[in-house]
């Protein structure tokens, strides 16, 4: 009795109208309430963790964004580009479930496998991939990286040589003159900082966000891993380019 006693009093359960009498009931209630125990740990432990690692990634996240901010203070970097810069990491961080971080947790195999599901079709539409290999496409669709850009962001700036090719999947960006007038608009499924890339020059103009765009990324590494694996690839690729500025001239 003193023991059936001592865990009705320590599991919380309490002394109903309706009490076990024997020495069997008593083993069985108290079995029944130490399970009770291990189930409520249980589920409360685990609400706990998932409201634990939000909380990280969210004091993460506010750290990285004061250390930023207080940097460009310091430095007195301009009003506009510190509100750039700022909107442009929060983006990141309110999108981040937008992208494709998660499959990193997956095998290699079937990631490249998801991503060719979701993303050869684009890649494969892209002009300067036409006439290109089956495998050459695939190769690159398993290395895409999805980003995002804020209004008005610099995707690409003009004289420098871009880090990455991009594809546009949702939004328009802007072409930009020497005088940053708009010579033209791009929108989904076409692409911009390739010339550079696959001629090896410059950017030989800016490239602006007009408003929120997702983009598909293949960094001009990868793209020339893949390229040196795939000769004749790399020659339909240029040709592609080729006559895609013989047609900006012509047009001009």
């Amino acid at each position: 009795a003193s023991v059936y006693w001592s865990f009705t009093t320590l599991t919380t359960v309490g002394f109903g109208d309706t009490a076990p009498v024997s020495v069997a009931e008593r083993v069985f209630t108290i079995l029944v309430m130490l399970a009770n125990v291990g189930i409520s740990a249980y589920i409360v432990g685990n609400m706990t963790l998932l409201a634990t690692k939000q909380d990280a990634k969210t004091a993460l996240h506010r750290s990285h964004m004061s250390t930023l901010n207080k940097f460009m203070v310091d430095r007195r970097v301009p009003q506009q580009l510190q509100q750039a810069a700022l909107a442009q990491v929060q983006l990141v961080y309110n999108m981040n479930r937008y992208g494709d971080e998660a499959l990193e947790y997956c095998p290699t195999q079937i990631r490249m496998q998801i991503l060719r599901h979701l993303y050869k079709a684009t890649v494969a539409g892209a002009y300067l991939f036409q006439g290109c290999t089956e495998g050459f496409v695939d190769q690159l669709t398993e290395q895409v990286k999805v980003a995002f850009f804020y209004p008005g962001t610099v995707v690409i700036q003009a004289g420098v040589s871009p880090e990455a090719l991009y594809i546009i999947l949702d939004g328009e960006v802007t072409i930009l003159g020497d005088d940053d007038t708009e010579k033209r608009t791009l929108r989904p499924g076409q692409m911009c900082g390739e010339e550079s890339i696959v001629t090896d020059i410059a950017q030989p103009w800016t490239v602006k966000a007009r408003n929120m765009c997702r983009m598909l990324m293949i960094r001009k590494d990868t793209f020339k891993s893949v390229c040196e694996r795939c000769d004749t690839d790399v020659g339909q690729c240029q040709f592609n380019v080729q006559c895609l500025v013989e047609e900006y001239l012509m047009g001009s």
